[in-house]
């Protein structure tokens, strides 16, 4: 969504030319937007009060100065000005666009993040038609192991995909079977 937005904010003219970047995620709810962002900066608030810590700790090893509070307290208001420029950017639908970017770049970025999205639809879709089959029991009691590994010659599929390491040392007297054995 924010790739979009950066293309757009790069060359407006392209509103025109491809408006599937203006349509929005149809998965994400500007509620969700708001709470990711919030804990995003919640760990990235985290994460500066570690390294202040951690550094400090290194300098009090080294018998240097330790980093004082104010210090800290500006490192966290660089955090706030990121939140506030997430905050702005998510109400006006504007992105800053930053140094170097160009529209090739995001639309490199934005293909990557497609697949992405496709992969992760596509393993959730498996997993969830998977659940009410049980594909190991099968393979033990009801499919003959001469089968699954006449099959495994025959299309040059290593048995280690197919059968377990226990499967296959329970098997051992139908791993002689020739590829084109039939039942």
């Amino acid at each position: 969504m924010k790739l979009k937005k950066t293309i757009l904010t790069l060359e407006p003219k392209l509103k025109k030319k491809r408006p599937e970047l203006l349509e929005d995620e149809s998965d994400l709810e500007d509620e969700w937007v708001e709470q990711y962002e919030t804990q995003l900066m919640a760990k990235e608030r985290e994460k500066v009060k570690l390294k202040w810590e951690k550094d400090n700790e290194k300098k009090k090893e080294n018998k240097e100065k330790p980093m004082s509070e104010k210090e800290l307290k500006e490192m966290l208001k660089e955090v706030d000005v990121r939140e506030k420029e997430l905050a702005k950017e998510r109400k006006t639908g504007k992105v800053a666009a930053a140094k170097g970017v160009t529209i090739d770049k995001c639309d490199v970025q934005l293909l990557k993040l497609d697949d992405r999205i496709a992969a992760t639809r596509t393993a959730m879709v498996d997993k969830e038609e998977n659940k009410q089959t049980a594909l190991g029991t099968s393979k033990i009691n009801y499919i003959d192991p001469r089968i699954t590994v006449a099959w495994c010659q025959k299309h040059d599929v290593p048995l280690e995909k197919i059968l377990t390491k226990t499967l296959r040392d329970k098997f051992k007297w139908a791993m002689t079977v020739d590829a084109d054995w039939e039942f």
